[in-house]
């Protein structure tokens, strides 16, 4: 009789640790509405005031479970008319569009149509070394192809011109032993939707993902219309904004065509959670580190720790105005979307300290550093190659008496100094880079530091 007690007794205290735990992890965290309001305002105006136009010009939208609990835009969608944005203003997401290609993925995946460890010369049969290179590979950017397709970016180019743009070129590395950022990847990956769905990649993602998260607002821009209430496009130079040159989308095909607004963004968010669009496995699949390298990547997602929570996202630029962020905390079910009509500007920064403001950690203020003037002398010996921990390179040069940094996706910062060895970025003076030198006073490396993200970089060439 003692027995079936205990046996009773330690099932019922199971059910309630169990309860407990799950309670715990996931959806109970509270946030305080007004506070948060408060906070990203007084953040976000600090910002827009450190230079003489906006940093943040765009909508920010965060949401807790099905409840978007701020919804906020700063600036004009069309500065020189003075055009507010409102909730139907489009953005071009950029590369968050590969977040929604991995999405198509894995549901063609849960349909038994394809599988991650099919060879892409089943689909494209004459792909350089395409006997190596498998769907797992161009998901998690392990595949050695190229990082952006050879082609012009200012006319119509079609899909097929596309791929073959780049479809013979010699690998830069053996799939999957290293990590490295690349578009095509993306592109290959639309194009084999099209083939083994028998659809356009616009028509599949229109009715298998847009439509059931009810996007009304959303849609792919191949190049060939113009998209109604979408917002202009800017770049920000030397502290003046400028209206960017346009680009052709076609050739963004896959990886970075696909416009949204912010409310959009919104139901996709919980169209995943709810898995109306993927199974919960397909999602924690999607959110794992898939890579098998020190690189943590997913399937079309990065992921990381902010503020001491695990998010998983994805960020994106164009050259033609637009930056983006998609971010998720899925034990919280909390989502931060970003979208501004600027390019390269930072989201991660931002990303971050909405983060921290979020689950109650320290933030700083951003304040306006004195800039100090180095003699050119000084400034040639940080010029050369660095390569960051996970694989990415970035370049240093000496430009019109200035130090930029070059990335791999045609980014470039200025790099203003406050000491001989300590520099921040022009457009974004929370990234600061300490300059690494030994006791010969030689260069060895970097540190960049934005918030509590810190990177390290040593010097290659």
């Amino acid at each position: 009789m003692q027995n079936k007690l205990f046996k009773v007794f330690n099932i019922i205290m199971i059910i309630i640790v169990l309860t407990l735990v799950l309670t715990n992890c996931r959806s109970e965290y509270s946030i305080d509405s007004e506070n948060l309001s408060y906070k990203v305002d007084e953040y976000v105006s600090a910002l827009n005031k450190l230079n003489s136009n906006p940093t943040v010009n765009g909508t920010i939208l965060i949401a807790k479970g099905k409840d978007a609990i701020f919804n906020q835009s700063y600036g004009f969608s069309d500065i020189e008319n003075e055009v507010e944005f409102n909730n139907q203003t489009k953005f071009r997401i950029a590369s968050v569009t590969k977040l929604i290609t991995a999405i198509a993925i894995m549901q063609l995946i849960e349909d038994g149509k394809l599988g991650l460890e099919d060879e892409i010369s089943k689909y494209i049969p004459d792909f350089n070394r395409g006997k190596e290179i498998k769907i797992h590979h161009l998901l998690t950017h392990t595949s050695g192809i190229i990082r952006d397709p050879v082609v012009t970016n200012t006319q119509y180019v079609s899909k097929e011109k596309l791929i073959n743009s780049f479809k013979y070129r010699n690998l830069e590395y053996t799939p999957g032993t290293q990590w490295r950022y690349s578009n095509c990847n993306y592109q290959i990956l639309a194009y084999i939707i099209e083939k083994v769905s028998k659809q356009s990649y616009e028509d599949y993602v229109e009715q298998n993902i847009f439509k059931p998260a009810e996007m009304q607002d959303t849609g792919c821009d191949i190049g060939k219309d113009e998209i109604e209430n979408i917002a202009v496009g800017y770049y920000s130079l030397d502290g003046e904004i400028k209206k960017a040159s346009p680009v052709n989308m076609s050739v963004t095909f896959g990886s970075g065509h696909i416009y949204s607004t912010a409310q959009d963004m919104y139901r996709l968010y919980n169209a995943l959670i709810s898995e109306k669009l993927i199974t919960k496995n397909s999602f924690k699949a999607m959110s794992k580190n898939n890579t098998k390298l020190d690189m943590e990547f997913g399937y079309g997602t990065f992921m990381g720790n902010i503020a001491g929570h695990r998010w998983i996202g994805h960020s994106g630029n164009l050259s033609n105005g637009y930056s983006s962020s998609f971010v998720i905390f899925p034990d919280e079910d909390i989502a931060i979307i970003l979208l501004t009509n600027i390019s390269f500007q930072d989201m991660n920064e931002l990303t971050n300290t909405i983060g921290a403001i979020i689950f109650n950690k320290d933030y700083l203020l951003p304040k306006k550093i004195e800039a100090v003037k180095l003699k050119n002398e000084v400034l040639e010996k940080y010029e050369g190659v660095y390569k960051s921990n996970d694989g990415q390179r970035v370049k240093i040069k000496l430009v019109d008496d200035r130090l930029c940094v070059v990335g791999e996706a045609s980014t470039f910062f200025e790099l203003v100094p406050y000491s001989e060895t300590e520099f921040y970025v022009k457009e974004h003076q929370s990234t600061k880079i300490k300059m690494l030198l030994n006791k010969k006073d030689e260069v060895e490396g970097l540190i960049s530091k934005e918030n509590s993200m810190i990177i390290e970089a040593k010097k290659i060439e």
